[in-house]
Protein backbone atom coordinates (compact mmCIF):
# COMPACT_ATOMS: atom_id res chain seq x y z
CA UNK A 1 0.00 0.00 0.00
CA UNK A 2 2.82 2.38 0.93
CA UNK A 3 4.56 1.82 -2.43
CA UNK A 4 1.27 2.52 -4.21
CA UNK A 5 1.07 5.88 -2.41
CA UNK A 6 4.67 6.67 -3.32
CA UNK A 7 4.09 5.75 -6.98
CA UNK A 8 1.04 8.02 -7.10
CA UNK A 9 2.96 10.85 -5.44
CA UNK A 10 5.82 10.54 -7.94
CA UNK A 11 3.45 10.48 -10.94
CA UNK A 12 1.49 13.46 -9.65
CA UNK A 13 4.56 15.53 -8.86
CA UNK A 14 6.19 14.71 -12.18
CA UNK A 15 3.23 16.39 -13.86
CA UNK A 16 3.73 19.39 -11.59
CA UNK A 17 7.47 19.44 -12.38
CA UNK A 18 6.68 19.53 -16.11
CA UNK A 19 4.46 22.58 -15.62
CA UNK A 20 7.01 24.33 -13.40
CA UNK A 21 9.87 23.73 -15.86
CA UNK A 22 7.86 24.71 -18.92
CA UNK A 23 6.74 27.96 -17.28
CA UNK A 24 10.34 28.72 -16.19
CA UNK A 25 9.52 28.93 -12.49
CA UNK A 26 12.74 27.07 -11.69
CA UNK A 27 15.65 29.11 -13.02
CA UNK A 28 18.16 26.93 -14.82
CA UNK A 29 16.35 23.62 -14.28
CA UNK A 30 15.30 21.98 -17.53
CA UNK A 31 12.63 19.28 -17.62
CA UNK A 32 14.91 16.76 -19.30
CA UNK A 33 17.67 17.32 -16.73
CA UNK A 34 15.27 16.85 -13.83
CA UNK A 35 14.08 13.47 -15.10
CA UNK A 36 17.61 12.28 -15.96
CA UNK A 37 18.59 13.19 -12.41
CA UNK A 38 15.63 11.30 -10.95
CA UNK A 39 16.84 8.22 -12.85
CA UNK A 40 19.83 8.14 -10.46
CA UNK A 41 17.45 6.76 -7.87
CA UNK A 42 16.85 3.12 -8.80
CA UNK A 43 14.01 2.30 -6.40
CA UNK A 44 10.58 3.77 -5.70
CA UNK A 45 11.45 5.14 -2.27
CA UNK A 46 14.52 6.94 -3.59
CA UNK A 47 12.56 8.58 -6.40
CA UNK A 48 9.82 9.45 -3.91
CA UNK A 49 12.20 11.20 -1.50
CA UNK A 50 14.14 12.92 -4.30
CA UNK A 51 10.89 14.25 -5.75
CA UNK A 52 9.78 15.52 -2.34
CA UNK A 53 13.09 17.29 -1.78
CA UNK A 54 12.91 18.95 -5.19
CA UNK A 55 9.31 20.09 -4.75
CA UNK A 56 10.06 21.49 -1.29
CA UNK A 57 13.31 23.14 -2.36
CA UNK A 58 13.92 26.87 -1.99
CA UNK A 59 14.34 28.56 -5.38
CA UNK A 60 15.57 32.09 -5.95
CA UNK A 61 14.77 33.05 -9.53
CA UNK A 62 16.33 36.00 -11.33
CA UNK A 63 13.31 38.12 -10.40
CA UNK A 64 13.63 37.00 -6.76
CA UNK A 65 17.29 38.02 -6.75
CA UNK A 66 16.59 41.49 -8.15
CA UNK A 67 13.72 42.02 -5.69
CA UNK A 68 15.89 40.94 -2.75
CA UNK A 69 18.77 43.16 -3.84
CA UNK A 70 16.45 46.15 -4.09
CA UNK A 71 14.93 45.34 -0.70
CA UNK A 72 18.33 44.92 0.91
CA UNK A 73 19.79 48.17 -0.40
CA UNK A 74 16.71 50.36 -0.10
CA UNK A 75 14.98 48.97 2.98
CA UNK A 76 17.44 47.00 5.11
CA UNK A 77 20.31 49.46 4.73
CA UNK A 78 19.31 52.97 3.70
CA UNK A 79 15.69 53.19 4.89
CA UNK A 80 16.77 51.95 8.30
CA UNK A 81 19.44 54.64 8.43
CA UNK A 82 16.94 57.32 7.38
CA UNK A 83 14.53 56.13 10.07
CA UNK A 84 17.22 56.24 12.76
CA UNK A 85 18.29 59.75 11.70
CA UNK A 86 14.70 61.00 11.78
CA UNK A 87 14.16 59.56 15.25
CA UNK A 88 17.35 61.22 16.51
CA UNK A 89 16.19 64.61 15.20
CA UNK A 90 12.59 64.05 16.36
CA UNK A 91 11.45 64.55 12.78
CA UNK A 92 9.44 61.37 12.18
CA UNK A 93 6.62 63.20 10.36
CA UNK A 94 8.74 64.02 7.33
CA UNK A 95 6.67 63.72 4.12
CA UNK A 96 7.09 60.54 2.07
CA UNK A 97 8.32 62.46 -1.00
CA UNK A 98 11.14 63.91 1.11
CA UNK A 99 12.12 60.54 2.56
CA UNK A 100 12.07 59.05 -0.96
CA UNK A 101 14.38 61.82 -2.13
CA UNK A 102 16.69 61.08 0.80
CA UNK A 103 16.66 57.40 -0.08
CA UNK A 104 17.50 58.00 -3.74
CA UNK A 105 20.36 60.29 -2.74
CA UNK A 106 21.76 57.73 -0.29
CA UNK A 107 21.69 55.01 -2.95
CA UNK A 108 23.42 57.35 -5.39
CA UNK A 109 26.08 58.04 -2.76
CA UNK A 110 26.88 54.32 -2.28
CA UNK A 111 29.78 52.35 -3.73
CA UNK A 112 29.19 48.68 -4.59
CA UNK A 113 31.92 46.03 -4.61
CA UNK A 114 31.51 42.33 -5.51
CA UNK A 115 32.98 39.87 -3.04
CA UNK A 116 35.39 37.98 -5.29
CA UNK A 117 39.10 37.47 -5.65
CA UNK A 118 39.40 38.90 -9.13
CA UNK A 119 37.31 39.92 -12.11
CA UNK A 120 36.27 36.44 -13.21
CA UNK A 121 32.98 36.93 -15.12
CA UNK A 122 31.52 33.60 -13.97
CA UNK A 123 31.52 34.38 -10.25
CA UNK A 124 28.13 34.92 -8.61
CA UNK A 125 29.03 38.25 -7.00
CA UNK A 126 29.78 39.60 -10.47
CA UNK A 127 26.31 38.56 -11.57
CA UNK A 128 24.87 40.52 -8.64
CA UNK A 129 26.69 43.60 -9.90
CA UNK A 130 25.19 43.19 -13.36
CA UNK A 131 21.73 43.11 -11.78
CA UNK A 132 22.48 46.33 -9.92
CA UNK A 133 23.35 48.12 -13.14
CA UNK A 134 20.93 46.50 -15.59
CA UNK A 135 17.88 45.93 -13.37
CA UNK A 136 18.12 48.48 -10.54
CA UNK A 137 19.61 51.41 -12.43
CA UNK A 138 22.78 51.78 -10.34
CA UNK A 139 25.32 53.90 -12.21
CA UNK A 140 28.34 51.88 -13.33
CA UNK A 141 30.57 54.62 -11.83
CA UNK A 142 29.37 53.40 -8.41
CA UNK A 143 30.71 49.85 -8.94
CA UNK A 144 34.29 48.74 -8.36
CA UNK A 145 36.41 45.63 -8.20
CA UNK A 146 38.29 45.71 -4.92
CA UNK A 147 41.67 46.30 -6.58
CA UNK A 148 40.24 49.30 -8.45
CA UNK A 149 38.83 50.95 -5.33
CA UNK A 150 41.30 53.71 -4.48
CA UNK A 151 41.29 55.94 -1.41
CA UNK A 152 39.93 58.84 -3.44
CA UNK A 153 37.06 56.63 -4.66
CA UNK A 154 36.20 55.65 -1.09
CA UNK A 155 36.15 59.26 0.10
CA UNK A 156 33.70 60.20 -2.67
CA UNK A 157 30.97 58.00 -1.21
CA UNK A 158 28.89 57.96 1.96
CA UNK A 159 28.39 54.19 2.13
CA UNK A 160 30.40 51.14 1.03
CA UNK A 161 28.37 48.00 0.19
CA UNK A 162 30.01 44.66 -0.60
CA UNK A 163 27.69 42.34 -2.54
CA UNK A 164 27.43 38.54 -2.68
CA UNK A 165 24.75 35.91 -3.20
CA UNK A 166 24.93 33.84 -0.01
CA UNK A 167 26.72 32.77 3.15
CA UNK A 168 27.19 29.06 3.73
CA UNK A 169 30.03 28.59 6.19
CA UNK A 170 31.26 32.19 5.95
CA UNK A 171 34.88 31.10 5.42
CA UNK A 172 35.14 32.86 2.06
CA UNK A 173 33.98 36.09 3.70
CA UNK A 174 36.56 35.90 6.49
CA UNK A 175 39.30 35.08 3.98
CA UNK A 176 38.34 38.03 1.76
CA UNK A 177 38.32 40.61 4.54
CA UNK A 178 41.59 39.28 6.01
CA UNK A 179 43.50 40.26 2.85
CA UNK A 180 45.90 43.14 3.47
CA UNK A 181 44.67 45.23 0.51
CA UNK A 182 41.06 44.87 1.67
CA UNK A 183 41.99 45.77 5.27
CA UNK A 184 43.63 48.98 4.06
CA UNK A 185 40.51 50.04 2.19
CA UNK A 186 38.30 49.21 5.18
CA UNK A 187 40.58 51.31 7.39
CA UNK A 188 40.30 54.25 4.98
CA UNK A 189 36.50 54.03 5.16
CA UNK A 190 36.57 53.89 8.97
CA UNK A 191 38.88 56.91 9.19
CA UNK A 192 36.41 58.85 7.05
CA UNK A 193 33.35 57.70 9.04
CA UNK A 194 31.96 55.79 6.08
CA UNK A 195 29.80 52.79 7.12
CA UNK A 196 30.58 49.44 5.51
CA UNK A 197 28.02 46.76 4.69
CA UNK A 198 28.20 43.22 3.41
CA UNK A 199 24.88 42.43 1.70
CA UNK A 200 23.86 38.89 0.80
CA UNK A 201 20.69 37.43 -0.66
CA UNK A 202 20.42 34.47 1.69
CA UNK A 203 22.29 32.34 4.19
CA UNK A 204 22.09 30.08 7.22
CA UNK A 205 21.21 32.29 10.20
CA UNK A 206 23.39 30.36 12.66
CA UNK A 207 26.49 30.93 10.53
CA UNK A 208 25.51 34.53 9.78
CA UNK A 209 25.28 35.27 13.51
CA UNK A 210 28.62 33.56 14.12
CA UNK A 211 30.29 35.57 11.37
CA UNK A 212 28.90 38.80 12.84
CA UNK A 213 30.87 38.02 16.01
CA UNK A 214 34.14 37.31 14.21
CA UNK A 215 36.76 39.76 15.53
CA UNK A 216 38.15 40.53 12.07
CA UNK A 217 34.71 41.61 10.83
CA UNK A 218 33.76 44.08 13.58
CA UNK A 219 33.64 47.09 11.22
CA UNK A 220 31.37 45.25 8.76
CA UNK A 221 27.57 45.36 9.03
CA UNK A 222 26.41 41.99 7.68
CA UNK A 223 22.92 42.16 6.17
CA UNK A 224 20.97 39.14 4.87
CA UNK A 225 17.89 39.76 2.73
CA UNK A 226 16.50 36.31 3.51
CA UNK A 227 17.61 34.06 6.37
CA UNK A 228 17.45 30.27 6.41
CA UNK A 229 16.73 28.70 9.78
CA UNK A 230 17.39 25.35 11.41
CA UNK A 231 13.97 24.10 10.35
CA UNK A 232 14.89 24.72 6.69
CA UNK A 233 17.63 22.07 6.88
CA UNK A 234 16.64 18.88 5.11
CA UNK A 235 17.77 16.55 7.89
CA UNK A 236 15.67 18.21 10.54
CA UNK A 237 12.74 16.15 11.74
CA UNK A 238 10.59 19.28 11.96
CA UNK A 239 11.08 20.20 8.30
CA UNK A 240 7.69 20.08 6.52
CA UNK A 241 9.24 17.73 3.96
CA UNK A 242 8.73 14.81 6.33
CA UNK A 243 5.31 13.27 6.81
CA UNK A 244 6.32 11.67 10.12
CA UNK A 245 9.36 10.53 12.07
CA UNK A 246 9.37 7.09 10.43
CA UNK A 247 9.66 8.65 6.98
CA UNK A 248 12.47 10.89 8.21
CA UNK A 249 14.41 7.97 9.70
CA UNK A 250 13.99 5.87 6.55
CA UNK A 251 15.12 8.75 4.35
CA UNK A 252 18.12 9.48 6.56
CA UNK A 253 19.23 5.85 6.34
CA UNK A 254 18.64 5.91 2.59
CA UNK A 255 21.08 8.82 2.21
CA UNK A 256 23.64 7.11 4.39
CA UNK A 257 23.44 4.04 2.13
CA UNK A 258 23.55 6.27 -0.97
CA UNK A 259 26.86 7.73 0.19
CA UNK A 260 28.31 4.26 0.76
CA UNK A 261 27.12 2.92 -2.59
CA UNK A 262 27.64 5.86 -4.96
CA UNK A 263 30.04 8.15 -3.08
CA UNK A 264 27.49 10.97 -3.06
CA UNK A 265 27.90 12.78 0.26
CA UNK A 266 24.86 13.16 2.45
CA UNK A 267 25.87 16.66 3.57
CA UNK A 268 27.26 19.56 1.58
CA UNK A 269 30.06 22.00 2.28
CA UNK A 270 30.56 22.84 5.99
CA UNK A 271 28.30 19.88 6.84
CA UNK A 272 25.18 21.76 5.70
CA UNK A 273 22.06 20.17 4.22
CA UNK A 274 19.82 22.73 2.55
CA UNK A 275 17.77 22.31 -0.59
CA UNK A 276 18.51 25.70 -2.14
CA UNK A 277 18.89 26.88 -5.73
CA UNK A 278 19.96 30.36 -6.82
CA UNK A 279 19.18 31.23 -10.46
CA UNK A 280 21.10 28.84 -12.71
CA UNK A 281 23.25 27.41 -9.93
CA UNK A 282 23.18 25.49 -6.68
CA UNK A 283 25.40 26.38 -3.68
CA UNK A 284 27.86 23.74 -2.54
CA UNK A 285 26.20 23.85 0.90
CA UNK A 286 23.04 22.47 -0.69
CA UNK A 287 22.60 18.69 -0.82
CA UNK A 288 25.37 17.06 -2.88
CA UNK A 289 22.79 14.82 -4.59
CA UNK A 290 21.97 17.90 -6.67
CA UNK A 291 25.45 18.81 -7.87
CA UNK A 292 27.99 16.02 -7.32
CA UNK A 293 29.06 14.00 -10.35
CA UNK A 294 30.81 10.69 -10.91
CA UNK A 295 30.61 7.70 -13.25
CA UNK A 296 27.45 6.49 -11.49
CA UNK A 297 25.74 9.78 -10.79
CA UNK A 298 24.28 12.47 -13.08
CA UNK A 299 24.04 15.88 -11.37
CA UNK A 300 20.93 17.99 -11.54
CA UNK A 301 23.04 21.15 -11.89
CA UNK A 302 26.81 21.17 -12.31
CA UNK A 303 29.23 23.23 -10.27
CA UNK A 304 32.91 23.90 -10.98
CA UNK A 305 33.70 21.47 -8.15
CA UNK A 306 31.06 18.86 -9.01
CA UNK A 307 33.57 16.03 -9.39
CA UNK A 308 36.09 17.24 -6.81
CA UNK A 309 34.11 17.15 -3.58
Amino acid sequence: MYNIYQDKYIANRKSLIRVICRTRQWSGLEESNVFKWLDNFKDTFGKFIATKLLIHGIYYSENNIVTLLDHGISQLIHSQNIKQDLIKTDNILLHRTETNALLLNMVARSAFIPLLDDAKPGESANQMMRYLIQKLGINSSQTFFINDLKDDNIKNFDTIIFIDDCIGSGQQLVKFFSRSNVKKKIQTAIENNIPIYYLILTGYIKNIEAIRLHPDLNPINIIACDELNEIDKVFNRKNIIWYNNDEYEEANQYFINLEKEFGINQFGYANLDFSVFIHNTVPDWSLPIYWMENADWVPLMKRKNSNLF
